[in-house]
């Protein structure tokens, strides 16, 4: 849904140039006619959806980015402004782009961080440096664009690849370009400092690409076959029709319950959504406003509501899921952390309660 970002990012560098070429010229270039044609003709394709959409959910926005804003601490203004400012300082989630996968949560040598810290500031800056080439500058300056869309949705891995490409030809042509220009130093000796920046580029990411893939491996098998999977398969052989369930991870849980669900931020719930904008913030608070009859929780979530009285006198705990011991028999684990988050699950189930029978007179 928010492909129409990185075409408009792609386009007004592209526009920028053949603007500048035709002042210069003194006539239209035919390229402009034909991108408006295109731009027409793609409207027209996409404006059903957006209208129907705008219709049927009342925003165009898509439901899963208007969810995680609604947790942002800062508002969309503030980010926005600040994106620049953010990247420098290391703040921006964009930074994450060439890192293992959650790397946040540890588990990873720092020199992973300054890797992807380093080649992402390179490409969404190169645009700034004229000697980088036309190309370079261009692809700069849309994953420059790009960065402030980024910045106020909250990025996740998944959102990375495309902006991920832009960055590549970004970096690639200008290191290529700036190696190649004669100096008074000589060319050989650039030369040799750019076939071993790149060889180090080359080691790096193949070094994330053999640590992911080893961990999720170890993810899938664990964590969604091992905890996730049974969990929603456990609520749709025990659950009721019409039964509700709360959780954060929705994917496998709420896929094999088949139960209508209330996740947290609400990416399958807009009724959590707008509870999070009415203030409603806390699982223990959304739990307590929609009375689920089921509630899925990791150790640490369960903390902050079992000391809550509604709590402690409408549910009670049926099941726990527990996979520690399963991760600490595995020696090599890149981003362990991540895996240990998602280890433990306690299911909980609300108590029905039965209406207590009258009172006879005199008794």
């Amino acid at each position: 849904p928010d492909a129409f970002i990185i075409g408009g990012v792609l386009i007004i560098p592209h526009l920028w140039e053949r603007i500048k070429r035709s002042k210069s010229e003194g006539r239209l270039d035919d390229s402009l006619r034909k991108l408006t044609l295109g731009i027409l003709a793609g409207g027209a394709l996409y404006a059903p959806w957006f209208i129907w959409a705008w219709w049927y959910y009342g925003t165009p926005i898509p439901n899963t980015i208007l969810a995680k804003m609604t947790l942002s601490s800062s508002s969309v203004w503030s980010n926005l402004l600040q994106t620049p400012w953010m990247l420098l300082n290391g703040q921006s989630g964009m930074l994450e782009m060439f890192s293992p996968v959650y790397r946040f949560f540890g588990g990873w040598h720092w020199i992973f961080r300054a890797f992807s810290v380093t080649l992402t500031l390179l490409a969404v800056f190169v645009w700034l440096i004229p000697a980088a080439g036309t190309l370079a500058r261009r692809a700069s300056f849309s994953l420059f664009l790009g960065a402030f869309y980024l910045n106020i949705i909250g990025v996740f891995p998944w959102y990375f690849p495309p902006w991920a490409v832009l960055a590549i030809l970004a970096i690639t042509p200008a290191l290529d370009r700036l190696l190649k220009a004669p100096t008074s130093q000589g060319l050989p000796l650039r030369a040799s400092i750019g076939r071993i920046s790149a060889s180090l580029v080359l080691l790096m990411q193949v070094a994330v690409l053999i640590g992911v893939t080893w961990s999720v491996r170890v993810q899938q098998r664990i964590i969604e076959e091992g905890v996730r999977r049974p969990v929603g398969e456990f609520l749709k052989l025990k659950a009721k029709p019409g039964d509700s369930v709360f959780m954060e991870p929705l994917g496998y849980i709420g896929y094999y319950s088949n139960l209508k669900t209330y996740d947290i931020p609400g990416l399958s719930s807009r009724e959590v959504v707008a509870a999070i904008k009415e203030g409603v913030r806390s699982y223990s608070a959304l739990v307590e406003r929609f009375r689920p009859d089921w509630v899925v929780v990791r150790p640490e979530e369960k903390s902050r509501m079992e000391t809550l009285d509604f709590f402690k006198q409408e549910y009670v705990l049926v099941l726990c899921w527990d996979q520690q011991p399963a991760i600490d028999a595995i020696a090599l684990l890149p981003g362990r952390p991540w895996l240990e988050f998602d280890s433990q699950f306690l299911v909980y189930h609300r108590i029905e309660k039965k209406p207590s029978a009258p009172s006879l007179p005199g008794s």
